[in-house]
Protein backbone atom coordinates (compact mmCIF):
# COMPACT_ATOMS: atom_id res chain seq x y z
CA UNK A 1 0.00 0.00 0.00
CA UNK A 2 1.42 3.39 -0.98
CA UNK A 3 1.55 6.05 1.69
CA UNK A 4 1.86 9.68 0.65
CA UNK A 5 4.64 11.32 2.65
CA UNK A 6 3.17 13.59 5.30
CA UNK A 7 4.85 15.94 7.76
CA UNK A 8 2.38 16.44 10.60
CA UNK A 9 -1.04 16.79 8.92
CA UNK A 10 0.54 18.36 5.84
CA UNK A 11 0.84 16.29 2.65
CA UNK A 12 3.96 17.21 0.71
CA UNK A 13 3.12 18.32 -2.83
CA UNK A 14 4.63 17.06 -6.12
CA UNK A 15 7.49 15.01 -4.74
CA UNK A 16 10.16 14.21 -7.32
CA UNK A 17 12.47 12.23 -5.09
CA UNK A 18 12.87 11.02 -1.53
CA UNK A 19 15.85 9.38 0.12
CA UNK A 20 16.73 8.22 3.60
CA UNK A 21 20.15 8.02 5.20
CA UNK A 22 21.05 5.77 8.12
CA UNK A 23 24.49 5.27 9.63
CA UNK A 24 26.19 3.69 12.63
CA UNK A 25 28.44 5.62 14.98
CA UNK A 26 31.75 3.77 15.09
CA UNK A 27 34.79 4.86 17.07
CA UNK A 28 38.11 3.69 15.65
CA UNK A 29 40.63 2.95 18.39
CA UNK A 30 44.22 2.45 17.21
CA UNK A 31 46.14 0.03 19.42
CA UNK A 32 49.96 0.09 19.35
CA UNK A 33 51.32 -3.21 18.07
CA UNK A 34 47.93 -4.38 16.78
CA UNK A 35 47.50 -4.92 13.08
CA UNK A 36 44.42 -2.86 12.21
CA UNK A 37 42.31 -1.02 14.77
CA UNK A 38 39.61 -1.80 17.28
CA UNK A 39 36.17 -0.44 16.53
CA UNK A 40 33.52 0.33 19.07
CA UNK A 41 29.89 0.55 17.97
CA UNK A 42 28.12 3.44 19.74
CA UNK A 43 24.75 2.69 18.16
CA UNK A 44 23.07 4.35 15.23
CA UNK A 45 22.72 7.98 14.27
CA UNK A 46 19.33 9.57 13.88
CA UNK A 47 17.79 8.74 10.50
CA UNK A 48 17.72 11.58 8.01
CA UNK A 49 15.19 11.94 5.19
CA UNK A 50 15.58 14.28 2.22
CA UNK A 51 12.60 15.17 0.05
CA UNK A 52 12.86 17.04 -3.26
CA UNK A 53 9.92 18.37 -5.24
CA UNK A 54 8.57 21.25 -7.25
CA UNK A 55 5.47 23.43 -7.48
CA UNK A 56 3.98 25.81 -10.00
CA UNK A 57 2.21 29.10 -9.39
CA UNK A 58 2.45 31.94 -6.93
CA UNK A 59 -0.42 30.73 -4.73
CA UNK A 60 1.03 27.22 -4.42
CA UNK A 61 4.44 28.71 -3.53
CA UNK A 62 2.98 31.08 -0.94
CA UNK A 63 0.88 28.35 0.71
CA UNK A 64 3.86 25.98 0.75
CA UNK A 65 6.18 28.59 2.27
CA UNK A 66 3.67 29.58 4.93
CA UNK A 67 3.16 25.99 6.09
CA UNK A 68 6.84 25.06 5.87
CA UNK A 69 8.16 28.15 7.64
CA UNK A 70 5.56 27.84 10.39
CA UNK A 71 6.68 24.28 11.16
CA UNK A 72 10.39 25.08 10.70
CA UNK A 73 10.37 28.14 12.98
CA UNK A 74 8.39 26.31 15.67
CA UNK A 75 11.27 23.85 16.02
CA UNK A 76 8.90 21.27 17.43
CA UNK A 77 8.89 17.58 16.48
CA UNK A 78 6.14 16.58 14.07
CA UNK A 79 4.75 13.21 12.99
CA UNK A 80 6.12 11.81 9.75
CA UNK A 81 4.91 8.96 7.57
CA UNK A 82 6.25 7.70 4.24
CA UNK A 83 6.80 4.36 2.52
CA UNK A 84 10.57 4.78 2.56
CA UNK A 85 10.65 4.64 6.38
CA UNK A 86 8.04 1.88 6.73
CA UNK A 87 10.24 -0.72 8.47
CA UNK A 88 12.08 1.81 10.64
CA UNK A 89 10.93 3.10 14.01
CA UNK A 90 10.79 6.66 12.68
CA UNK A 91 7.68 8.40 13.97
CA UNK A 92 8.62 12.01 14.63
CA UNK A 93 11.03 14.37 12.88
CA UNK A 94 12.45 17.84 13.14
CA UNK A 95 12.70 19.97 10.01
CA UNK A 96 16.42 20.71 10.05
CA UNK A 97 16.79 22.48 6.71
CA UNK A 98 14.94 23.53 3.60
CA UNK A 99 16.04 25.07 0.34
CA UNK A 100 13.89 26.87 -2.21
CA UNK A 101 15.01 27.66 -5.74
CA UNK A 102 13.39 29.67 -8.51
CA UNK A 103 14.88 30.07 -11.98
CA UNK A 104 14.32 32.57 -14.76
CA UNK A 105 14.25 29.63 -17.19
CA UNK A 106 10.90 28.52 -15.80
CA UNK A 107 9.50 31.62 -14.07
CA UNK A 108 6.28 30.05 -12.77
CA UNK A 109 7.95 27.05 -11.09
CA UNK A 110 10.06 26.60 -7.98
CA UNK A 111 11.90 23.60 -6.57
CA UNK A 112 12.19 22.69 -2.92
CA UNK A 113 14.46 20.45 -0.85
CA UNK A 114 13.41 19.49 2.67
CA UNK A 115 15.66 17.74 5.22
CA UNK A 116 14.08 15.93 8.14
CA UNK A 117 15.92 14.33 11.08
CA UNK A 118 14.55 11.66 13.39
CA UNK A 119 13.49 13.06 16.76
CA UNK A 120 14.11 11.11 19.94
CA UNK A 121 12.49 12.23 23.16
CA UNK A 122 15.26 13.16 25.62
CA UNK A 123 15.33 11.25 28.90
CA UNK A 124 13.93 12.83 32.04
CA UNK A 125 16.58 14.76 33.96
CA UNK A 126 17.62 13.09 37.18
CA UNK A 127 15.85 14.60 40.16
CA UNK A 128 17.23 15.17 43.61
CA UNK A 129 16.68 12.15 45.77
CA UNK A 130 14.35 12.73 48.71
CA UNK A 131 17.02 11.37 51.07
CA UNK A 132 19.84 13.39 49.54
CA UNK A 133 22.64 13.60 52.07
CA UNK A 134 20.80 11.84 54.91
CA UNK A 135 22.95 8.72 54.72
CA UNK A 136 26.17 10.64 55.20
CA UNK A 137 27.54 10.77 58.72
CA UNK A 138 29.47 13.82 59.69
CA UNK A 139 32.26 12.93 62.09
CA UNK A 140 34.12 15.16 64.46
CA UNK A 141 37.73 15.84 63.88
CA UNK A 142 39.95 14.53 66.68
CA UNK A 143 42.77 16.67 67.83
Amino acid sequence: MLVRPMVGRWELPRIEGIRSHEARRLVVLPVPGLSGSLQQDLGRDAMEVEIVGSLSGDQARDDFLKELRTQFLAGEPVDFVADIVHESELEQVLITAFTLEESADVPDEFRYRLVLREYTEPPEPPGLASDFGLGVEIGRAHV
